[in-house]
């Protein structure tokens, strides 16, 4: 994999994203959803971050592949649960795809293999046998609902409960919070 077509494959599926967007805007409903529009904005924000690490030849491009391909391949799973007939989300899943694909291959890690459904619900890392870098979109919000029960189901602390869970899966891969917030970035 040549580092120019990389480049190019993350750029098409950043716009890609950002189409999708602008549609699961229009739509509402479940294309509206919070969680997916978050998604959609991170696989977005990655790919660009990760096509500018390319074209610049910086020597750290293989870790923003890395987080690349995985975050892209979260988008394409979450983006084919609206069917192969929507006419934005399926293209938006195949970029996705084929860009996780790419920076696999830019960062060394192996091509994802599926498993016929076996694990569903398991991140690509946990497929292919690595310690995920982040956890699932589903085991944060099981966490997230479980701690909201023993809060006692408060109304207005989601988005606290939400990143609870967040940093207690991740402190479970060994992740330091100072490593975690460089992964991270700040949050507003």
């Amino acid at each position: 994999m040549h580092t120019t077509d990389c480049h190019d494959t993350c750029q098409h599926c950043h716009d890609v994203c950002l189409q999708a967007i602008a549609h699961c805007l229009r739509q509402g409903g479940a294309h509206a959803e919070e969680a997916h529009l978050r998604l959609l904005m991170d696989c977005a924000e990655i790919c660009q971050t990760s096509a500018h690490f390319l074209l610049r030849e910086s020597e750290l491009h293989a870790v923003t592949c890395r987080a690349c391909g995985e975050i892209c391949e979260r988008c394409a799973e979450d983006c084919e649960r609206f069917g192969a007939d929507d006419e934005q989300m399926r293209p938006c899943a195949e970029a996705c795809r084929a860009c996780a694909e790419s920076c696999r291959a830019m960062s060394g890690q192996p091509a994802h293999s599926d498993d016929d459904g076996a694990h569903e619900h398991a991140s690509t890392a946990e497929r292919d046998g690595e310690a995920s870098l982040f956890p699932t979109s589903e085991a944060i919000a099981a966490l997230a609902g479980q701690l909201h029960e023993e809060a006692g189901c408060p109304d207005d602390r989601d988005q606290e409960f939400w990143y609870e869970a967040e940093r207690r899966l991740r402190a479970r891969t060994g992740e330091s919070d100072a490593q975690l917030e460089l992964l991270a970035g700040p949050r507003n």
